[in-house]
């Protein structure tokens, strides 16, 4: 007879001590090197998989793909048939200058995309084996030790083990403009994404204040995310708009009384 195993509980709602301990997690020296090595080797770094880029043949073929470019082959080919030989050349360069030209600046954006995202990869304060070093977030594993103070993004998703008036800017993750303050107490139920407030999201910033938490998902949270909801400011609500009730049809509403004007002329006005 198989055992009927009752769903587990998401890590905001268990207590901080249970998470790390489940995840073989020293809350004091967080992981051994060898734990952290053989982990790495096991689930991967921490990113996203790189998105597979067009190859040069394909990016210069396609710098042909635009109705503009397709009414200039057309115009060549039809000069060509009526026998204007000095016509069709010159579009037919017209055409190949703008194909070189499109892949030249093309291939220039790619490069500076590629050094922008060498630039931008951050680095994790981490404890294992009881030492706190820096390290590239890219080398976090699940069950890593993280501490985290005012100025640092976020490296992954942490379940906080403990707080110090933390306060993190999750605007690009929920589009709320306030910050949030974080605690590690758990959560009794089911909670929005925006009050996890015992987690700290990757991507996210800290604004201020201090914390320590264990790594439960090496994945990069923003770079995951394909659809963000907002209303018509731009910012995600909060599920509490209401529609107030209208009062029945054959009751009136009072309406307010009418302004009365000063006595007097009005300024600038002589009196008649």
């Amino acid at each position: 007879m198989t055992g009927v195993h009752a769903p587990v509980s998401p890590p905001y709602q268990r207590p901080a001590d249970q998470v790390a301990g489940e995840l073989g997690t020293d809350t004091e020296r967080g992981l051994s090197h060898e734990d952290a090595a053989e982990r790495l080797a096991r689930e991967g770094p921490n990113v996203l998989p790189a998105a597979r880029g067009r190859g040069p043949v394909a990016r210069f073929v396609l710098q042909f793909n635009s109705p503009l470019i397709y009414v200039l082959l057309a115009s060549a080919v039809v000069t060509a048939l009526l026998g204007e030989h000095m016509d069709a050349p010159v579009i037919s360069t017209v055409v190949i200058v703008n194909a070189i030209v499109g892949f030249a600046q093309e291939s220039r954006a790619e490069r500076a995309l590629t050094a922008l995202a060498v630039l931008a990869q951050t680095t994790a304060a981490v404890v294992r084996d009881g030492v706190r070093r820096r390290v590239p977030a890219a080398g976090l594993v699940v069950g890593d030790l993280v501490e985290l103070e005012a100025g640092d993004k976020v490296p992954a998703d942490l379940r906080l083990l403990t707080t110090s008036e933390l306060v993190v800017d999750e605007s690009a993750l929920t589009g709320e403009s306030a910050p949030v303050s974080k605690d590690p107490a758990p959560l009794p139920g089911a909670a929005s994404l925006a009050d996890h407030t015992a987690m700290a999201f990757s991507g996210t910033l800290v604004i201020g204040g201090r914390s320590a938490g264990v790594v439960v998902a090496a994945v990069e949270t923003l770079g995951g995310t394909t659809v963000i909801c907002t209303d018509k400011t731009g910012t995600l609500t909060k599920n509490q708009m209401t529609v107030p009730p209208s009062p029945p049809a054959d009751t009136t509403t009072p309406s307010p009384a009418p302004a009365t004007p000063p006595p007097g002329p009005l300024s600038g006005t002589a009196p008649r």
